[in-house]
């Protein structure tokens, strides 16, 4: 058998390689508002050429402004809107405290507590969501820990005893029922019927004029004056740029103004490292060196990623101008081939900087930017508008309903309105007749 030779072969092969500033470049434009500011402050520590700058510039452009303008004088777009969205010194953020951390003070200066059933507090605090509802089961929750289910039940129990009504409901039905045995405007028997016809809850809402929605709204109501103003308020949708009327039929652009966007080169750490260069060994040196090209790579990143989302939202709105002057029918998807192609940029590109961001539209609602690239939305529309209109003794199923949008030039099946009816939080049929018929009785 012949042994395999060794050849030395001089054939070119061409590689994709990702370069460290293409990859920084990559993760800032994936990322939204809260966790771009979270991993700028990570490096702005990291890195001592890095600082706030004072002034105010355009984020298209790059000029510098007079705080109080409304347009940039140099590219003419809109910089400042008339509520204004300059915020507080980012030092003054560490002072707030979230919900949970309130939530977990105020339980433990009131209820007492073993060590284990601490522990299973903490557990228990960390599921919840933003609005306090424990929306994971807690079997699965006690499995995973290696606890009895009872035990954990206990821990909630022994919290609501001391006046945190519905701590760690499932969701708004559950909290309500709660509130209603607690206040005594129901009866138990009332709470098992309430829990199979969940469309009920409507008039128990109306039946006690002071229940809440969600545990959040609850806890926050019994707060003090002082405690509010240290609460940092997650619940609240964040966005990322907001969609603002000029008139005239017109749309203008405006990026939140993060004081993060204001980083900039530290000129004076930089002349202190150019003075003391020479006394520095070589080790030093490259670490430094490493560093202020890191910076400076932060700050080209940085505007490239503020200068295409905001290029990209203003193709989307100079695409759905009626839309956006209250025309729902005028609404027509997009594809992000198409901005790609306008903005002269690769569609992975498009993609990156739109992945995960939200946009203040000018009716006030905050909707994700992959709304506008939605081809179900106006078939939704059609849906929400038939259901407003029907007969409520002959509510329309979703065969009548599909039959409907084929004719109107819709390729939708039953199951395709049955899965937009359940997104857009639309009973049944048969659910929307009981309920016509308990309001009309």
């Amino acid at each position: 058998m012949k042994k395999p030779e060794l050849r030395q072969s001089l054939a070119m092969h061409q590689k994709q390689k990702m370069i460290p500033k293409m990859m920084l470049a990559g993760e800032m434009m994936m990322l939204p508002l809260e966790e771009l500011e979270m991993k700028l402050e990570q490096l702005l520590q990291e890195n001592p050429f890095l600082e706030f700058e004072e002034r105010v510039f355009c984020f298209a452009c790059e000029q510098p402004l007079d705080r109080y303008l409304d347009f940039c004088p140099n590219c003419g777009r809109i910089v400042r809107s008339d509520t204004g969205y300059y915020l507080e010194d980012p030092g003054s953020f560490s002072e707030k405290r979230s919900f949970k951390e309130l939530l977990e003070e105020e339980i433990l200066s009131c209820v007492e507590l073993s060590k284990e059933e601490l522990q299973l507090l903490e557990v228990i605090l960390a599921n919840l969501d933003e609005e306090g509802f424990l929306r994971l089961d807690l079997r699965k929750l006690a499995f995973h820990l290696g606890v009895p289910e009872d035990q954990l039940q206990g821990v909630i129990e022994k919290v609501r005893a001391e006046g945190f009504v519905g701590f760690a409901a499932t969701d708004t039905l559950e909290f309500v029922i709660l509130q209603c045995l607690s206040k005594e405007l129901i009866t138990l028997e009332e709470s098992f019927q309430l829990r199979k016809n969940p469309e009920q809850i409507r008039f128990l809402l109306k039946k006690g004029e002071s229940l809440f929605v969600s545990f959040r709204e609850f806890f926050e109501a019994g707060l003090d004056e002082r405690s509010r103003k240290e609460l940092d308020d997650t619940r609240r949708v964040s966005y990322d740029a907001e969609i603002v009327a000029l008139g005239g039929g017109e749309y203008g652009v405006l990026l939140f103004d993060s004081p993060y966007f204001k980083l900039t080169l530290n000129e004076g750490f930089i002349s202190l490292f150019k003075d003391k260069k020479s006394s520095l060994n070589s080790r030093e040196q490259s670490f430094l060196e490493e560093r202020l090209r890191e910076a400076r790579e932060i700050l080209s990143c940085l505007y490239y990623r503020n200068s295409l989302l905001l290029r990209a939202l203003e193709y989307i709105v100079f695409r759905e101008k009626k839309y956006l002057a209250g025309d729902n029918t005028a609404f027509v998807p997009l594809l992000q081939k198409d901005v790609a192609e306008a903005l002269g940029v690769s569609i992975a590109a498009v993609c990156q900087v739109l992945k995960g961001k939200r946009v203040l539209l000018p009716s006030g609602v905050v909707k994700e930017v992959k709304f506008f690239f939605d081809p179900s939305y106006p078939a939704k529309q059609v849906i929400k508008q038939l259901i407003q209109k029907e007969d409520h003794k002959k509510p329309l199923s979703d065969a009548s309903i599909a039959a409907y949008l084929r004719k109107q030039g819709f390729s939708v099946s039953r199951r395709t309105v049955t899965l937009y009816r359940d997104q857009l939080g639309i009973l049944p049929s048969h659910s929307r007749k009981k309920l016509y018929a308990s309001m009309t009785s």
